[in-house]
C-alpha cells in the first residue's frame, strides 16, 4: 500500500531524513519510533506531502505520488492525523467529521457522508454520544477519537497517525489501540504510527522502523526489536 525509497527530506541546510526506504502493507499497522528530533514526523509530513521530498519515491496503492499535492494524495486513499490533535474547537463534534467528506470532486469519488459517519461511530461509539457537542469542551481522549474519526471520514485505505498517544491516559491509549487494531483487521487499512513510545509502538505495531537523527538504525519484526538491545542503545545513548 506505501512504498518509500530513498526517502531525502531537507530543511536547508539540515537533513530531516536521510535515505530512507520504508513500506506498509494493506491490513498492516508499522511503527515509526524514535526520539524526539528522529525524524518521525518529517517522514509523515513528506508522505502525506506537506513537506517536499528532496529525493526519493513515495508510492501510494502503486502511484507514485512524490510530486503530488497534499490534497490529491487524499484522492489516493491517504489520510494523516497530525500530532497534537487539531479539533476545530468552536465546532461540533458533527461539523468535524463532516469536514473529513470534503473534498475537489476531480480529487477522489464521492463519499457517503452517513455511511462514513456510522462506520467512525461505530468505532468510537463515545463520539456518537457527543455530536452536538462543542469540540473544544471535549477531554483530550475523546479530542484525540476525533481527529482519528476525521481522517476516517475520507475512507483512507493509507492511515498516517503522529504521536498518538502524546498526552492521554494509558486507558485512552489502550482504547484507541485497540480501535486501530480492529480497524487494520476489518477494514484491512494499512497503518503508520510515529511514536516515542517505543513499548506502545512495539506492542501495537507487527513491524517497526527505529530512526536516530534522521537516519534508519533499525527495522524489522517488533517481537524480535523488543529483545535488540540495540534498540536501549539508540534510546539512551546518543540520540537527540
Amino acid at each position: 500500500m506505501l512504498d518509500v525509497t530513498g526517502l531525502h527530506v531537507r530543511y536547508g541546510p539540515v537533513t530531516g531524513v536521510e535515505c530512507l526506504d520504508l513500506q506498509v502493507h494493506r491490513g498492516e499497522i508499522v511503527a515509526l519510533i524514535g526520539a524526539n528530533g528522529a525524524g518521525k514526523s518529517s517522514t509523515l509530513n513528506a508522505i502525506a506531502g506537506l513537506v517536499p521530498a528532496t529525493s526519493g519515491r513515495i508510492s501510494v496503492a502503486g502511484q507514485d505520488v512524490t510530486t503530488s499535492h497534499a490534497a490529491a494524495r487524499v484522492g489516493h486513499g491517504l489520510a494523516l492525523v497530525v500530532e497534537g490533535r487539531g479539533a476545530f474547537a468552536e465546532m461540533s463534534v458533527r461539523e468535524n467529521l463532516e469536514l473529513g467528506t470534503y473534498a475537489k470532486p476531480e480529487l477522489r469519488r464521492p463519499i457517503p457522508r452517513q455511511a462514513a459517519m456510522d462506520r467512525v461511530i461505530s468505532l468510537f461509539p463515545r463520539l456518537g454520544e457527543r455530536m452536538n457537542q462543542i469540540s473544544g469542551s471535549l477531554s483530550g481522549g475523546e479530542q484525540q477519537m476525533l481527529v482519528i474519526g476525521r481522517a476516517l471520514m475520507s475512507q483512507p485505505s493509507l492511515l498516517l497517525l503522529d504521536e498518538p498517544s502524546l498526552g492521554l491516559a494509558p486507558r485512552i491509549v489502550e482504547e484507541i489501540s485497540e480501535t486501530l487494531t480492529r480497524l487494520a483487521a476489518e477494514q484491512s487499512t494499512a497503518i503508520l504510527v510515529a511514536e516515542q513510545n517505543a513499548a506502545l509502538g512495539l506492542n501495537l505495531a507487527k513491524r517497526a522502523y527505529v530512526l536516530r537523527n534522521g537516519r534508519l538504525e533499525l527495522s524489522g519484526d517488533c517481537k524480535l526489536l523488543r529483545e535488540d538491545r540495540n534498540l536501549l542503545q539508540i534510546y539512551l545513548g546518543g540520540q537527540s
